[in-house]
């Protein structure tokens, strides 16, 4: 299919109703606009990668696939609709889109490729709704202004370098539900403070929490709380064990303390700089789910 633009920038598409997809757009810098008909059910390969005068995109709920790196590198694409009906996100979908902040995942979408998100440098909100099962690797890598993310009890699996190098990334609330998370899935995460994993997470990747450098309290069950698991997950051999409180903790190369809470007991050794306070006393440890700000949503005209 050629690239083919009216004098508007708009894209033109075949009226024929039996051509369920499209593409063919790549690299076509006179694109400004694009209408997906309502009998389109695959956006191909490739199909819109490239297109640098494309600022925004509605991806209607006819449309079931949205295929391998179909927006890659549109650097000038500051709003992604994508409506509830949508299944599939391929891989480098949306990579590098460069100037897009915000995107709401609606739960139609069962499995988010790998990189699909990767190198969006200004994405700072994120919404991934109840009913999506698979985060693929590297999915939100490299998105430096990503504050905060909730991950719904829908997921199943978190990839490898889900969230790798999301610097300003504080906030990680992972609802009870998911069941595996990939090696360094939150790898140069470095203003992380605290974590939950909850019980029901089944498989534990290696060096999830590598240079985490303000983490400080991870919180994680029964069947990881071994000196061996814990200098695997988190990528240190310096675990220790405080036979006082009955917990393990660990120092980082500024010599504070990690403190690793065992969720079955709920004992914690609390936080110092230099050292580890001792206390008899077992205190519950609560965390309070993070808000994350409302998209409003949009209408397809």
């Amino acid at each position: 299919m050629s690239c083919k633009v009216n004098e508007n920038g708009e894209a033109i598409f075949s009226t024929q109703t039996y051509i369920d997809f499209i593409g063919g757009f790549e690299y076509c810098n006179d694109l400004r606009s694009i209408n997906i008909p309502e009998h389109i059910k695959t956006i191909e390969k490739d199909a819109f990668k490239y297109c640098s005068g494309l600022t925004e995109i509605v991806i209607p709920g006819n449309v079931k696939n949205i295929g391998v790196s179909a927006f890659e590198d549109c650097y000038n694409l500051t709003s992604i609709i994508i409506e509830d009906g949508v299944k599939n996100i391929g891989d480098n979908a949306f990579a590098k889109c460069l100037e897009l902040t915000e995107i709401v995942i609606p739960k139609s979408v069962e499995n988010i490729g790998r990189n699909v998100f990767a190198v969006c440098r200004k994405l700072n909100t994120i919404i991934i709704e109840d009913g999506v099962k698979t985060i693929g690797n590297n999915s939100f890598a490299n998105c430096p202004e990503l504050t905060q993310i909730v991950i719904p009890k829908s997921v199943k699996n978190i990839g490898r370098n889900a969230f790798s190098d999301c610097r300003k990334l504080t906030s990680i609330f992972i609802e009870d539900g998911v069941e595996n998370i990939g090696d360094k899935a939150f790898e140069y995460c470095s203003n992380l403070t605290e974590i939950v994993i909850p019980k029901s997470v089944k498989t534990i990747g290696s060096k999830i929490f590598l240079r985490c450098k303000s983490l400080n309290k991870i919180t994680i069950g029964e069947q990881f709380y071994s000196k061996e698991e814990l200098e695997r997950i988190i990528g240190t051999e310096e675990i220790e064990w405080n036979d006082e409180s009955n917990n393990f903790y660990s120092k980082r190369e500024n010599n504070e303390i990690i403190e690793i809470i065992n969720s079955d007991t709920l004992s914690a050794i609390p936080i110092l700089k230099g050292g580890v306070k001792r206390k008899n006393k077992t205190k519950k440890n609560k965390t309070k789910k993070g808000k994350m700000k409302k998209i409003k949503s949009h209408k397809r005209k």
